[in-house]
């Protein structure tokens, strides 16, 4: 029982975290002192990237893909307009 999430929820929460680890695992990457380290952190971070590049063609077929807004600046907006 209890609230229950929608497919579209699970995955975008799975996509951030995908983003998430990948960060954490360049991070980690560029930090280590010891080669074999970095060796680990490299590996866990081409799985991630690898997992996302799956991810991203099921979420764009099934809709649950979020694409943010364009940007806009407010300078652009008041440019435009005509006197």
């Amino acid at each position: 029982e209890g609230a229950k999430l929608s497919d579209e929820e699970i995955a975008n929460f799975l996509a951030y975290n995908l983003v998430v680890g990948i960060m954490s695992a360049a991070r980690g990457l560029t930090e280590a002192v010891r080669a074999d380290v970095g060796y680990l952190f490299a590996k866990y971070q081409m799985m991630k990237v690898t997992f996302a590049l799956t991810l991203k063609p099921l979420m764009e077929k099934k809709g649950w893909l979020r694409v943010p807004p364009f940007y806009y600046s407010v300078d652009n907006l008041f440019d435009n307009k005509k006197d």
